[in-house]
């Protein structure tokens, strides 16, 4: 029969387990399209439903037993009607068989007073009825082992075709046990992986184009930097010594600027860079000097920061903040220190203050078209250079002002 013949395609013998109040059986089955691989189904049975088509009804009084290989009761079904004729049997007729497969013992006992069917008849029947019950759930348990390999061949293929796919490839499943848990985990780490490729591919784009900008940035001011070194000569030979000292320091701040290509400087030479850019802003406006207020750690001057991180804090002090209150009003302030194991730097101004909406689009990294473009140069330098171990934020003061606080860790170039 059909059943006969799913019984022969199991791996190995079903394994029966009674444990005083559990009936349970399991088998493991060759997987469907996995060669060698294995599928272990396992099922918890009623006993009432399952072994109810074993009894039959019939003329005598009796006792039927299923006990398993330890002696333990599986099932037990009694067909008394003269319950004192029962009692009264001194000796009832017990006969014993065992079935194959499973280990267990049907026992029958009978009350020869009240028998009226052979009791060979009945047993026959009952070990008859068994064997049906069990060969029924074999079937099933192949077929639920074949849709158990079908679908982790085909969550094998979806693995498989994950790189070929550049992590394109969903993967989910609408299912709730555990093959679905483990479908719907591995959709989860490919949709991660997928976004930290394109995390990591798209951080490459700008440090490329990072790179190039600051090829192109060198460019110009090289050949301004050689423009002024020539004008400050002339000055010196006609004798304009006030020309000479501002086209000085034009000349050193655009050499610095060049920095030879390096990306780190030290705090001392940015904080050099920053006075030059000062004074040359005091040329600018009528020689009306700025206060300048600088409170910075002796002990961090060769410490390294990114190039041009400081002067165009600076510069945004001097053009927004200083623009309406003038030049000569206007107080810079620059501190650095040490503080919970980071590197400090505060630029602050005294003018109108900037908005918290301009704040929050400066440090917007998908904001492009927002103001200030040397402090969202610095904030975009600085994250690709540290990443998450930096911070940039904003002070507003209560009476106008602002300070652009900074904080990377520390460190010194070998």
């Amino acid at each position: 029969t059909e059943s006969e013949r799913l019984l022969t395609e199991c791996s190995s013998e079903p394994t029966w387990q009674f444990t005083g109040d559990t009936l349970a059986v399991s088998c493991k089955l060759a997987g469907v399209d996995l060669g060698a691989d294995t599928a272990s189904v396992s099922f918890i049975l009623d006993t009432e439903k399952f072994f109810s088509d074993c009894v039959h009804g019939s003329s005598m009084d009796y006792l039927m037993q299923i006990r398993d290989e330890n002696g333990s009761l599986i099932y037990e079904y009694a067909s008394i009607a003269n319950e004192q004729a029962w009692q009264e049997c001194a000796q009832p007729m017990e006969y014993r068989s065992d079935y194959p497969r499973t280990g267990w013992t049907v026992c029958f006992y009978a009350n020869p007073l009240t028998q009226s069917v052979p009791a060979q008849v009945t047993i026959r029947t009952t070990m008859i009825a068994v064997m049906v019950a069990l060969m029924l759930i074999f079937p099933l348990m192949l077929l639920m082992s074949h849709g158990f390999s079908r679908r982790i061949h085909d969550l094998k293929e979806k693995v498989e075709q994950i790189v070929p796919s550049h992590y394109e490839m969903e993967i989910s499943s609408p299912d709730k046990d555990e093959i679905g848990e483990i479908t719907n985990t591995i959709g989860d780490m490919v949709r991660d992986s997928r976004q930290r490729i394109l995390k990591s591919y798209q951080e490459s784009i700008n440090q490329r184009d990072a790179k190039i900008q600051a090829l192109q940035a060198q460019i110009n001011p090289h050949f301004l930097y050689n423009t002024l070194s020539n004008l400050n000569w002339r000055a010196i030979r006609s004798g304009d010594m006030e020309m000479s000292r501002l086209l000085n320091a034009m000349s050193k701040f655009y050499r610095m600027t060049l920095n030879k290509g390096k990306i780190l400087s030290t705090i001392g030479e940015e904080l050099e860079h920053a006075r030059l850019y000062m004074r040359i802003q005091c040329a600018i406006h009528n020689g009306e000097p700025a206060e300048e207020v600088y409170e910075v750690s002796e002990d961090l001057i060769d410490y390294h920061i990114p190039t041009l991180i400081l002067q165009p804090l600076v510069e945004n002090a001097v053009e927004h903040g200083f623009g309406s209150i003038g030049f000569e009003n206007g107080k810079l302030g620059i501190s650095v220190g040490l503080e919970d194991g980071q590197i400090v730097i505060r630029v602050s101004d005294n003018g109108i203050g900037i908005s918290k909406e301009a704040a929050a689009a400066v440090l917007d990294p998908q904001e492009e078209s927002a103001p200030g473009y040397g402090l969202r140069n610095v904030y975009h330098r600085l994250r690709l250079l540290f990443e998450d171990e930096f911070s940039m934020s904003f002070e507003m003061g209560e009476s106008g002002g602002t300070s652009v606080v900074i904080r990377v860790p520390p460190y010194v170039q070998p």
